[in-house]
């Protein structure tokens, strides 16, 4: 199965194959529409990932998550995401966003990892959150104060 999606870097177009597309990045499948939505809006993303199912995973916590190129302070959030402002090592702050959810569900009072299907069914509700979310923010204005 193909978990990533291809995004020209100048018109934020998704795309199947990615050797076609030298312009390219690739983002995963299920938030690429608001990677890319994002990123025609002026929000610049620089990383982002939909939370990965791994069987042999060594922590109980995926998340699905969204770094920006420079601080966006924003005003709201969607449901259940989390908001960041942060300093790299080169003294760059950035804003991230993100969303931590369990690999894990209580079944007869143990604790079982999800199948894989539910944990995409729920990589996909989160990412539709996301998206719907992105689609409702306004086109980001620079600001010169």
């Amino acid at each position: 199965m193909d978990h990533n999606s291809i995004i020209d870097r100048n018109t934020f177009t998704v795309y199947e194959h990615a050797e076609d597309y030298p312009n390219a990045f690739i983002c995963d499948k299920p938030i690429a529409k608001a990677i890319a939505l994002l990123n025609k809006k002026g929000y610049k993303t620089v990383a982002s990932c939909a939370g990965h199912y791994y069987v042999n995973y060594s922590t109980d916590k995926a998340h699905t998550y969204i770094l920006f190129d420079k601080v966006y302070e924003f005003k709201n959030l969607p449901e259940g995401f989390n908001m960041e402002i942060s300093e790299n090592t080169s003294g760059i702050k950035r804003t991230s966003i993100d969303y931590e959810f369990n690999r894990y569900k209580e079944e007869n009072n143990n604790s079982v990892l999800k199948n894989e299907y539910e944990f995409i069914t729920e990589v996909e509700n989160i990412s539709q959150k996301l998206t719907n979310w992105v689609e409702n923010l306004p086109e980001y204005e620079e600001r010169n104060d």
